[in-house]
């Protein structure tokens, strides 16, 4: 009688959780050009310093990392003015510099030297980044790199090439609240353990500013159906014995996830970023108390590029199934047969 009668109220939780997320902003941070790695903030750092810190590259794809810098063909040293730095490297203008500490594994790979890449190994004087004539206590010796590539009007611009292992993935390395507190929210939104329907998921934030808070929703909400869409993709996959290909990924996510969900579910869980902001699934593509036959062919046709895209066209970009290890595409080789015809 008790169970019965407690059972038609309402659950109401014992303790209630509130998680409060501190982060700095990693915008601003630089690297000493010194033998032994340190870090210091922009503004942090004092004029009578007697070493010089520069902004950082990263490779995206083999994770090599260094520092950036700028060299006029007039000038005896590199370039330490941030702002100028980051200018530059932002234009990829073709005095754009790749810095690193002198070893084998920082020396550029064979595929990257041609006739339009720099690639020199001298000392600096670490306090002003002048060239030194010989080694000493306040000298470093440094690899330099840098590739340019010729645009429609022939002028040469910097290729941001990694030098280790040619690919096209440098990037300066920093990150606004924005693209850090978005990993955050992405994983909550999408995670398992909430037991709410897709669409009922929300989260409220605070900025100063109309105009920010516009853009922050749109880019949360870009950054969400991305993981969101990773991550159904690995929970489907993670359901097989054997590997399939394209087609029968296709076939059978969309099979899987319309087995798991309702009507309502599947297409707001997997509603595109793109289309959020002008389609309401509420009143739009209705007909009767479900969706269009139209909309919903239309709508598979998109999650089939999503897929393809995810393994082939953007592969590469961003933490996707592959980079991070979780799932990869690869081509089936079969043997093939040449039969001998007696004329």
């Amino acid at each position: 009688m008790q169970n019965a009668h407690l059972a038609k109220k309402k659950t109401i939780p014992m303790l209630y959780l509130q998680v409060q997320l501190w982060q700095r902003e990693l915008s601003g941070i630089l690297r000493y050009v010194q033998k032994e790695p340190g870090f210091t903030w922009r503004y942090s750092l004092k004029e009578e310093e007697d070493r010089i810190a520069l902004p950082m590259y990263f490779c995206r794809e083999c994770g090599a990392s260094g520092w950036i810098s700028r060299r006029l063909a007039t000038d005896d040293h590199y370039c330490s003015d941030i702002s100028t730095i980051n200018k530059a490297f932002m234009g990829k203008e073709k005095e754009v510099v790749l810095l690193n500490t002198e070893s084998n594994k920082h020396k550029a790979i064979d595929e990257y030297v041609n006739e339009n890449t720099l690639d020199v190994t001298h000392y600096v004087y670490m306090k002003d980044l002048k060239e030194a004539s010989q080694s000493d206590n306040d000298t470093i010796r440094l690899r330099v790199c840098g590739k340019t590539t010729s645009n429609r009007n022939g002028n040469q611009r910097f290729s941001r090439f990694c030098p280790e292992c040619n690919s096209d993935s440098i990037c300066e390395i920093g990150g606004r609240t924005s693209t850090l507190s978005s990993v955050a929210i992405s994983q909550v939104l999408s995670s398992d353990f909430d037991s709410a329907n897709a669409k009922d998921r929300k989260i409220l934030t605070f900025t100063n500013s109309v105009q920010d808070a516009a853009y922050q929703a749109g880019f949360y909400e870009a950054r969400t159906f991305r993981f969101l869409f990773r991550q159904s993709m690995q929970k489907y996959l993670k359901t097989l014995d054997s590997p399939i290909n394209l087609v029968q990924l296709q076939q059978g996510f969309k099979e899987y996830w319309k087995t798991k969900l309702n009507e309502e579910d599947y297409y707001n869980r997997f509603l595109p970023s793109d289309l959020a902001s002008h389609i309401d699934l509420r009143h739009n593509y209705r007909e009767g108390q479900g969706f269009m036959q139209r909309f919903k062919d239309e709508f598979d046709l998109r999650v089939d590029w999503e897929i393809t895209s995810e393994f082939g066209l953007t592969a590469q970009l961003g933490r996707t199934l592959e980079k991070t290890g979780s799932s990869a595409s690869f081509f089936q080789t079969k043997k093939t047969y040449i039969k001998h015809f007696n004329g």
